[in-house]
């Protein structure tokens, strides 16, 4: 997604045709698609949506100004406020970026001690199938009898590797086969 393309957000760029809290509700919705935490979502909302308030106001005011001399005193007003806009959204897109980040690496985190705890549960299993394979290949009979064979003489170590160590050996036989 691109953030700056703002176009296809209805009063973005023309606010009276649109209702403040209708314009804050669609930008939200944008910004959405980018991240999913409400708060920063509706600051960084409300700070876009007032920066493109001081802006548009500024671009009306500027060709304007011979015409309405007085408000040449409050310009500078106007400035200001358009740099704590500016400022605000800065600092909300900034915490913004910062919870997006710690997101990203907790979900980072989970996946890889998903992946770790999952290789541990399986350990024993991909051995008891590695054992297997390796006796097989002196065998000369069917995978059904090699397997029945196998499994009634299955190691110490690998007894407990299976509920149906039997079924596991027969279908790592087959799976091999195919290979």
């Amino acid at each position: 997604m691109d953030l700056d393309n703002d176009d296809y957000i209805p009063g973005l760029h023309d606010p009276s045709s649109v209702p403040f809290d209708v314009r804050v509700s669609k930008f939200e919705a944008h910004l959405r698609e980018w991240v999913d935490f409400d708060l920063a979502v509706h600051i960084a909302a409300r700070a876009q949506i007032a920066l493109k308030d001081c802006e548009d106001g500024l671009a009306m005011i500027g060709p304007k100004l011979d015409e309405y001399r007085s408000f040449v005193k409050t310009l500078p007003d106007i400035l200001d406020a358009g740099a704590d806009a500016a400022h605000i959204g800065g600092v909300a897109i900034e915490a913004l970026m910062t919870v997006s980040k710690k997101e990203i690496d907790r979900k980072k985190n989970l996946s890889t001690a998903g992946v770790i705890g999952a290789n541990a549960k399986h350990r024993s299993i991909r051995e008891l199938k590695i054992w297997a394979l390796n006796e097989a290949k002196t065998q000369l009979v069917d995978d059904k009898k090699i397997a029945r064979y196998l499994a009634n003489n299955l190691p110490e170590f690998l007894k407990n590797a299976s509920k149906d160590p039997q079924r596991l050996i027969y279908d790592a036989l087959r799976k091999n086969k195919k290979l």
